[in-house]
């Protein structure tokens, strides 16, 4: 038996903390869409538990929870549809032009913001906090691909020192809130996300 073109889904809300009774949307979504949200949360191609997840039918992506029909999947078409997603390609030059957003990282933090937001200057500026991140990216590792942001993933470790020296350009930041926040932000690596090119987009969004 061959897989469905469709699925009935039913999405709530899955917010932390709240204690609203959110009301239950029923949506007949496509099962490309369906694996998508799949693969955010598996991490990736992993047959065994795509169909685990498929025949429990229920998954949490982002702030809202997925319940539909569990059914079975079999090996070969499950195999052969999820060929058609992107694949990590560690191959793949960092492309500046194509960052969409950067997501700072350390022990206690956890700070994101649009590559747009970085690379707008101040006002009488030739240097924008874009360029500062640039300095470092000689040393961007292809890290993996993100089939929640549809986008191939990089990441730098900075030492206690370049961290610091990037926390002192915040100033650069065009928005003083954001500025305050990467100035007091304990960071200790970055990953930044980039656009992989001719990834169709799904219509279907939650």
């Amino acid at each position: 038996m061959g897989l469905p073109a469709r699925v009935r889904v039913k999405l709530s809300s899955e917010a932390a903390g709240s204690i609203a009774i959110t009301p239950v949307v029923v949506q007949e979504m496509a099962l490309a869409d369906l694996l998508e949200h799949v693969l955010a949360s598996t991490g990736g191609k992993q047959l065994e538990r795509i169909g685990e997840t498929l025949r429990r039918g229920t998954l949490v992506s982002g702030a809202s929870r997925l319940r539909w029909e569990g059914f079975e999947a079999e090996f070969e078409p499950l195999s052969a549809l999820l060929s058609r997603f992107p694949d990590p390609d560690p191959a793949r030059p960092f492309l500046a032009e194509e960052c969409r957003g950067l997501l700072f990282l350390g022990p206690a933090a956890k700070l994101e913001f649009t590559r747009e937001a970085a690379a707008r200057r101040r006002l009488l500026r030739r240097r924008s906090f874009w360029d500062a991140v640039l300095e470092h990216s000689v040393r961007f590792v292809y890290d993996s691909y993100s089939y929640r942001d549809r986008a191939d993933v990089y990441t730098v470790r900075f030492t206690p020192a370049e961290a610091s020296a990037l926390r002192a350009q915040a100033g650069l930041l065009k928005y003083p809130t954001l500025a305050r926040q990467v100035a007091a932000s304990s960071f200790d690596r970055l990953q930044l996300s980039v656009a992989r090119e001719n990834v169709s987009r799904s219509s279907t969004s939650i």
